[in-house]
């Protein structure tokens, strides 16, 4: 397939890419292989093929000559390829992550030149979370590998997942990082007040999971729950209740918002629902 869009060549990044812009005047980077070979400012070219892959900028203030010029295209190459193995999975998956993606790889690869080890104290948090997101990371590692000879960590390729779950749900990666932390310190919590060990793999916790993930969500669009249980679950599951306050506590303290007694009761629930499961193991 043909793209019969026009663009004027802005300035050739290297062999495989271009700064270009639209009849519109909208800058773009266009990406493919030899694209950029040959090319001088101000030259039309159309005609591109299926290959070529085009990214823009969400916010049309900012100028995409000026977020390119210190960077080194081959990590915009990198991430391009990326985000083609995300659009493999994902539908309607959001390109506008190339240039945050982009800048992270090429973070990461200065610290592996400066011997300078980043830990991810939530890479097996992120990995059960975005089970599909950190699949399409791992190719990330291939792919790096094959294009400038670096390997990069597990703990990396957890960062890497958080960029792409926000092509996925267009959530910056700082709330991504947040949700892990919740429900790694719920889960923390849960152990360590009963003495257990909560099986990642069980449906309990896979409930707490997604009640944890709704909980955020309603909070975010400031929707409420309808029907109140927590005066039955403060007597009929204390121990339960008082784990749930403190984890109210916490996620208030880190999103600052007040989380509601509706809310309190539902996740002592799905607590209680895990121990239980547990001793009836």
């Amino acid at each position: 397939m043909i793209n019969s869009q026009k663009y004027w060549v802005v300035k050739s990044l290297n062999h495989n890419g271009i700064l270009a812009k639209t009849d519109q005047g909208k800058e773009v980077i266009l990406l493919g292989k030899g694209i950029g070979f040959g090319l001088k400012p101000d030259q039309e070219i159309s005609g591109l093929d299926k290959n070529v892959k085009c990214y823009g900028l969400e916010n049309d203030d900012e100028s995409l000559h000026d977020i390119v010029k210190d960077s080194d295209p081959i990590f915009l190459e990198i991430t391009s390829e990326i985000i083609a193995e995300a659009e493999k999975v994902f539908q309607n998956f959001d390109t506008n992550i190339l240039i945050p993606l982009a800048d992270h790889i090429a973070f990461s690869i200065e610290r592996i030149k400066g011997n300078t080890n980043i830990t991810n104290p939530l890479t097996d948090d992120i990995k059960l979370l975005f089970k599909e997101e950190y699949k399409v990371a791992e190719n990330a590692r291939r792919i790096i590998e094959e294009k400038i000879g670096f390997t990069i960590s597990d703990d990396e390729i957890g960062y890497i997942s958080l960029h792409v779950h926000c092509g996925v749900t267009q959530e910056k990666p700082v709330q991504s990082m947040q949700f892990a932390q919740i429900v790694h310190q719920t889960v923390s919590m849960v152990e360590e007040a009963f003495d257990i060990t909560i099986d990642d793999d069980s449906v309990s916790y896979i409930r707490l999971l997604n009640h944890i993930k709704f909980l955020l969500v309603r909070l975010e669009r400031d929707e409420e729950v309808m029907i109140s249980i927590s005066d039955y679950t403060e007597k009929e599951f204390p121990e339960s209740f008082a784990i749930s306050e403190k984890v109210c506590a916490y996620i208030s303290s880190l999103l600052r918002v007040e989380l509601s007694s509706e809310e309190k009761g539902y996740l002592a629930l799905h607590i209680e629902k895990v121990r239980h499961a547990l001793i009836d193991a």
